[in-house]
């Protein structure tokens, strides 16, 4: 099971062995996914659900564990389960939020 940092993010267990995310999708689903859809799933997430990963000499990696989490909890939001906000869409409407009110006073221009 992940635990979390300092900020609230998830992160992989030190007990899970790691290894490079398309070897641990390919291991888990039997497919190999393209790299930008990696990358999506990594960045952006699918449902609102990020894949956990770790950044091990320049490289992304994740585990098995990671992975069945990740594809466990997209399916539960795709089934109707509550989809969780991800942090880059947090930001973004507390930016543009933020935003709007400086511009109510006046602060920025519209």
């Amino acid at each position: 099971m992940p635990t979390k940092s300092d900020d609230g993010a998830e992160i992989l267990d030190n007990k899970e062995a790691t290894m490079p995310v398309a070897s641990a999708v390919e291991r888990v689903t039997g497919n190999r996914p393209h790299p930008a859809t990696l990358f999506r799933w990594r960045q952006g997430g699918r449902h609102g659900v990020r894949l956990e990963t770790l950044l091990v000499g320049g490289r992304r990696q994740t585990s098995v564990e990671a992975v069945r989490r990740f594809i466990q909890q997209t399916t539960a939001v795709a089934n109707g389960g509550e989809p969780t906000a991800s942090p880059t869409q947090k930001r973004r409407r507390e930016h543009g939020e933020a935003k709007a009110s400086l511009q109510r006073a006046g602060i920025l221009p519209r």
